[in-house]
This record gives C-alpha cells, sequence and structure tokens, in this order.
C-alpha cells in the first residue's frame, strides 16, 4: 500500500481536511465527506455510534428466532458491519490528520506529549 494518506479510505479527500465555514484553521467531525450521504447535523461520531447500533440490532434481531434464510441474515449483518468498519475508519482518519496537522503546527507539544509518556 503505497498511497497517500489522505484519499486513503473511501470519502477521503486528499491532503489535510479543510475547515468549515465560520471555524477558521480547525477541521471539525461535521464535514461530510465527498459523495457520501450525511444529514446537515450529523457527525462521524453520530454515524459510528448509529452504525454500531444497527450492527447491534442485526445480531440480535428476532429473524434468527423465526430462522429466516441465514444467507440474507448473514448479508445483512455483513453489510452492517462494513458500514461500521468504514465510518470507524474516516473517524480514524480525522483523528490522524488533527494528530498530524497538530504535530506540525505545535511540535513542542507532541515532545511534551512523548516527555510524559517516557518519565517516570
Amino acid at each position: 500500500m503505497a498511497a497517500p494518506l489522505g484519499g486513503m479510505f473511501s470519502g477521503q479527500p486528499p491532503g489535510p481536511p479543510q475547515a468549515p465555514p465560520g471555524l477558521p484553521g480547525q477541521a471539525s467531525l461535521l464535514q461530510a465527506a465527498p459523495g457520501a450521504p450525511r444529514p446537515s447535523n450529523s457527525t462521524l461520531v453520530d454515524e459510528l455510534e448509529s452504525s454500531f447500533e444497527a450492527c447491534f440490532a442485526s445480531l440480535v434481531s428476532q429473524d434468527y428466532v423465526n430462522g429466516t434464510d441465514q444467507e440474507e441474515i448473514r448479508t445483512g449483518v455483513d453489510q452492517c458491519i462494513q458500514k461500521f468498519l468504514d465510518i470507524a475508519r474516516q473517524t480514524e482518519c480525522f483523528f490522524l490528520q488533527k494528530r498530524l496537522q497538530l504535530s506540525v503546527q505545535k511540535p513542542e507539544q507532541v515532545i511534551k506529549e512523548v516527555w510524559t509518556q517516557f518519565s517516570p
């Protein structure tokens, strides 16, 4: 995988995240990924939570008890899990981009963080 970090995951634009209007210099979890439908007030964290709930709901569904088509159930569960993993990757990418921005803008903060991790 020699792809650059930006744009590596589906729906992620290459390069650092762009700041939404009204918040100069700051990216937010409110940014909509290009091509991904997202309600206007939904965040990646909200989507991550709802996709996790959908995974859980599909696993405890009555369909298991009623004995419906196992392949159909498996496909539905797989789709829920894949959506959850995709949103988790987008969320992870967001935080990695923020950490990269911080390391460029305030390298002393990263040094301080490393120092506190390894000092007794």
